[in-house]
C-alpha cells in the first residue's frame, strides 16, 4: 500500500484520490429548484413593488440578496451564489 491508496475510496476536491494527510473536503452547492422558487417570488415582489420609490425597491433587493448570500454561504458554492445574484439582476 502506497501513499496514493485512497482513504475509504474518497475523492479530493479535484477529482482524485485522498492523500494521506490530507483533510476531505465536504462540497455543497444549492438546490436549484429552491433557487428557481425564490427567483419567482422576488419576481412577483418586484412586480408588486413596482410603484415604490425606487431607493426603497432597491433596499429591499439588497436584503433579499445578502439573506440568501448569508444562508447559502458555504464552501464550495461560490457559482451558485454568482448564478442567484445575476440572475435576481436579470429580473
Amino acid at each position: 500500500m502506497g501513499d496514493s491508496v485512497s482513504a475509504g475510496g474518497l475523492r479530493s476536491a479535484k477529482g482524485g484520490p485522498v492523500e494521506r494527510g490530507e483533510q476531505e473536503v465536504v462540497r455543497r452547492k444549492s438546490i436549484r429548484t429552491r433557487m428557481r422558487g425564490k427567483l419567482r417570488k422576488v419576481k412577483q415582489q418586484l412586480r408588486m413593488r413596482m410603484h415604490d420609490p425606487l431607493s426603497q425597491t432597491g433596499r429591499w433587493l439588497q436584503s433579499v440578496v445578502q439573506g440568501h448570500f448569508n444562508y447559502y454561504a458555504v464552501p464550495g458554492n461560490l457559482a451558485s451564489l454568482g448564478a442567484f445574484r445575476d440572475r435576481v439582476l436579470a429580473l
